[in-house]
């Protein structure tokens, strides 16, 4: 006779804002920062802001160097 298979736990999706795409999370992040403001939660807006804006900064740090290829034109 087999063993009983342990119970399967349910799984959550993972959240926007728990890894993956950066900019599905910072989109997500955007919009709860419109939300708060809406909502006149000012603060609370404020602080989401800021680490759209740490984000943003890190992003930046990561990316590779932008190469110019044409030459100026006049």
């Amino acid at each position: 006779m087999p063993a009983p298979e342990p119970p399967v736990e349910p799984v959550e999706p993972p959240s926007p804002l728990a890894g993956g795409d950066e900019s599905r999370r910072l989109g997500e992040l955007a919009r709860g920062a419109r939300e708060l403001l809406a909502g006149g939660r000012l603060e609370a807006a404020d602080e989401v802001i800021r680490g759209l804006e740490d984000a943003a900064a890190r992003l930046r740090a990561q990316a590779p160097e932008a190469v110019d290829d044409d030459p100026p034109t006049r």
